[in-house]
């Protein structure tokens, strides 16, 4: 857990939901939308990651699209914001 990160906080003592090497937090503080978040803090996602995450969604989170403008608040703790389709 990075100190100071609101995101690794919010995975290590909210309400969440884990798959895979990702957490879903249901409501987003700041948006009030879903949002995964990557189980360790890294900026990006390796290639295993990027595969988990993209059969994360394909199972799990097909009524949602990604957000898609970026981790805005937090660079450095990879994350996105899902939006019902």
């Amino acid at each position: 857990m990075a100190r100071g990160c609101d995101l690794c906080e919010a995975i290590h003592s909210g309400e969440f939901y884990k798959y895979s090497c990702f957490y879903c937090i249901p409501v987003c503080d700041t948006c009030g939308i879903p949002i995964l978040v990557l189980g360790h803090h890294e900026p990006t996602l390796n290639g295993h990651e990027q595969e988990q995450f993209e059969k994360v969604i394909k199972t799990f989170f097909l009524e949602y699209r990604l957000r898609g403008i970026g981790m805005r608040s937090n660079p450095t703790h990879w994350h996105e914001h899902l939006v019902l389709k």
